[in-house]
């Protein structure tokens, strides 16, 4: 799927809010547009293993942060019961 350059007309006091906010207009539209269109986007969760327990769970996102977390600098997923665990036996 391509992307394309448009002409919008919007109202200029959005326009300032939208900049101050530092809003990205382009995804947001996107966003709006496919959801009057009904389009919905698919979302690949793929499932990893809490490298401690052995539990199975999605990966936590920035969007949604429930699910495994990237434990720095061991570089393991750890799931959420595990990180607490671990921060205990520190």
């Amino acid at each position: 799927m391509g992307k394309t350059h448009t002409t919008l007309t919007i109202d200029e006091e959005l326009l300032k809010e939208a900049k101050i906010r530092r809003i990205n207009m382009s995804e947001e539209l996107d966003k709006a547009l496919k959801n009057v269109v009904g389009k919905k986007e698919k979302e690949i969760l793929e499932p990893a293993k809490c490298e401690f327990c052995g539990r199975e769970m999605r990966k936590a996102t920035a969007d949604n942060l429930k699910g495994l977390t990237w434990l720095s600098p061991d570089e393991k997923w750890i799931c959420p019961s595990c990180l607490r665990n671990q921060k205990t036996a520190i």
